[in-house]
């Protein structure tokens, strides 16, 4: 007699980027937007039989260096995204997204110095879906 609620798939994915950028006038400087070190992690569980047939759940890191845009450097804290969804049958299924969990709101851009672009803070989706 087996566990009922092992049966099932787990997915990892994990990215890790490490490079260098310069700009031509000063070798110095980093280049605009360009991300020295970048890391992602997603893993996600599907159960495929038992009790929980049907039921996936997973989570999301993303970690990065500092950024430089134009004369500022961004800072990015670390970003946590969670997710589950559930076929309830073959036609009907349901998501939901939790995204930017630590709930911090943070710049992605600095145009000049009274203009930034800026992340959304903590963001629920929930998503039935008919197919």
């Amino acid at each position: 007699m087996g566990n009922k609620f092992v049966i099932g798939r787990n997915d990892l994915i994990l990215i890790y980027a490490n490079g260098n950028s310069a700009t031509a006038a000063d070798p110095t400087l980093q280049t605009n937007g360009f991300v020295p070190i970048k890391t992602s992690f997603v893993e996600k569980y599907t159960w495929t039989g038992g009790a929980l047939n049907g039921l996936m759940l997973g989570a999301a890191l993303m970690t990065q260096s500092d950024e430089r845009s134009g004369n500022y450097v961004i800072k990015i804290p670390t970003i946590v995204n969670l997710f589950a969804r559930y076929q309830c049958n073959r036609h009907w299924s349901t998501q939901v997204n939790v995204d930017n969990l630590t709930n911090k709101r943070y710049m992605i851009g600095i145009v000049t110095s009274g203009l930034a672009e800026c992340d959304d803070p903590l963001q629920v989706l929930l998503s039935p879906k008919y197919k």
